[in-house]
């Protein structure tokens, strides 16, 4: 009896041990974030989410209002949208996708600045990916978590963004993670506090100066390969939901929405080939335009040279300053829509503004584009192309037009008019 009461309580001891163990080891951790969140930079993403959500809430809304992640943030020029005639605004938010453009929008809408024109931009593959660690992390209110809950598969993706929402650690992982395996410490280290994008007409001027040196940034298209560009087309059940949330809403306050697909570097468009990925997107957009919903500026993949992208997504200044003149093209429908409203209440916006000057800066670069030909011809046919798609798809860029074929192979050389 005694050898057995000695063996119960030499195992109730090392229970004990171990309880003891876990609890320091959570309250160690606990106090690491801690002093992390005490001491380490909030970060530039939560402070870009707080600033977009004050802006559209306070002021007065655009008549042309870009929306979008970070490959349309920094990709569009929204006076390549407007062309000076009406102003506009770029919303978009890096680590977005439609469910945290849908609560931009609605709280947006709800204090009474509407739009006259949305100008969806989100990168397709958003489409297939929901980030909850910012979403619920750091984005959405309290009062919003109980329907992203609802909607989420599964829900404990949700939980782990609650559990991101009160860890810095977890927040910021792999800022963490590229610390110890790359020595990256430029998150803890930075100090940015410019939130607004710089206007239109500083960014070309910025575009002026790399072209007058012949250097455009492609520092990180050598990136490591991680197979992300080689995913089939999917739409979570979660995305497709509030991307249909952001087509009712607009339609309740009248409000024409436009979708623009942005361009891709060869190996993201042959990643993708093989999965039929372009007619996929195609055919999902064409659901919505058939019935009136948006209407489809670029729904297929243009090409564009590396050496207009930073990395495989974004945009460098030669691509922007590209895709501004693409854009510039296509803006007719977006004008006409955004001078139905009053003219008083487009003069009104504060940080939308008619950036007539970026726009005379713009003209002669899309001029001085040259567009030698259609390329490869098509990519892949889309099953049902927009209407503006249709009417452009059959013309050749000539000596002056800025137009590139949506859904072609097009060569484009970006040079200053002499």
């Amino acid at each position: 009896m005694k050898a057995r009461h000695s063996s119960t309580s030499s195992s109730e001891a090392r229970g004990r041990t171990a309880l003891a163990a876990i609890g320091w080891a959570v309250a160690l951790v606990v106090a690491i974030d801690l002093l992390c969140r005490a001491f380490l930079p909030r970060g530039w993403l939560l402070d870009y989410e707080d600033f977009v959500r004050h802006r559209v809430e306070s002021e007065p809304a655009p008549a042309v209002q870009v929306v979008g992640d970070s490959v349309a943030r920094s990709g569009v020029l929204v006076s390549g949208l407007t062309g000076g005639v009406v102003t506009g605004r770029n919303d978009a938010i890096p680590a977005g996708g439609t469910p945290k453009t849908y609560l931009l929008l609605a709280r947006q809408f709800e204090a009474g600045h509407i739009p006259r024109a949305l100008v969806i931009a989100h990168s397709p593959h958003t489409l297939g990916q929901v980030r909850y660690e910012v979403l619920i992390g750091s984005f959405a209110h309290w009062s919003e978590v109980p329907e992203l809950f609802v909607q989420s598969d599964p829900w404990t993706d949700a939980l782990y963004g609650v559990l991101t929402r009160f860890s810095y650690l977890l927040m910021h992982r792999d800022s963490f993670r590229d610390l110890v395996k790359r020595g990256d410490a430029g998150f803890f280290v930075q100090n940015t506090s410019e939130m607004a994008l710089p206007p239109d007409a500083e960014r070309l001027e910025r575009f002026r100066r790399e072209l007058a040196e012949g250097k455009f940034d492609t520092s990180q298209l050598d990136a490591p390969d991680t197979g992300a560009h080689r995913r089939p087309f999917d739409v979570k059940p979660m995305n497709d939901h509030y991307l249909r949330r952001i087509l009712a809403l607009a339609k309740e306050h009248g409000v024409q929405v436009f979708w623009v697909t942005p361009p891709f570097p060869k190996r993201v468009i042959d990643g993708r080939a093989p999965s039929n990925y372009e007619a996929q997107l195609v055919a999902y957009l064409s659901e919505f335009e058939s019935r009136g919903e948006l209407t489809v500026l670029r729904g297929g993949f243009v090409e564009y040279p590396d050496e207009m992208f930073r990395d495989d997504l974004h945009l460098n200044a030669a691509g922007v300053v590209r895709l501004a003149c693409e854009l510039s093209a296509l803006r007719g429908p977006v004008v006409e829509a955004a001078q139905g409203g009053p003219r008083a209440a487009l003069a009104a916006a504060t940080s939308a503004s008619v950036d007539g000057d970026a726009t005379a800066m713009l003209e002669p670069y899309c001029r001085a584009m040259r567009c030698p030909g259609a390329g490869d011809g098509p990519l892949v046919r889309p099953v049902t192309s927009s209407t503006v798609d249709r009417a452009l798809r059959g013309a050749i860029c000539q000596a002056g037009s800025p137009a590139a074929l949506s859904g072609k192979t097009v060569s484009v050389a970006v040079r200053a008019e002499r």
